[in-house]
């Protein structure tokens, strides 16, 4: 069994930093013009596995909680919660809530209690 070649790649820098710095990271222009709330979330530079458990038993229980506790200390949590909420995120943890609690959330928020 033989492996492929591996490519290379050469970067070279620009003379413009600011060109640099746009291409170094996507931007997210938030409603007033700014960066992204992405940017500020605790969870930015962690394993996204963490936040999106396979089950919700056994292990997944331990993931679920620790994704939990990430989310309370995190500044932008409302903002990522009605991110979730507003489209419609059907599976991970989402400002400190699950898509249980969220499909609940959601249906308090059409006056559907149950």
């Amino acid at each position: 069994m033989t492996r492929p070649q591996e490519e290379v790649v050469t970067v070279t820098a620009s003379p413009d930093p600011a060109a640099q710095q746009r291409r170094a990271r996507p931007e997210y222009p938030g409603r007033d013009g700014r960066t992204s709330w992405r940017d500020a979330a605790a969870c930015r530079f962690l394993d996204t596995d963490l936040f999106f458990p396979i089950g919700k038993a056994g292990l997944a229980l331990a993931e679920i909680k620790e994704a939990k506790s990430v989310c309370e200390r995190c500044q932008v949590r409302p903002s990522c919660l009605a991110f979730a909420l507003d489209t419609h995120q059907g599976y991970g943890i989402w400002g400190g809530y699950d898509e249980d609690e969220r499909r609940l959330l959601l249906r308090q928020r059409r006056g559907n209690p149950g």
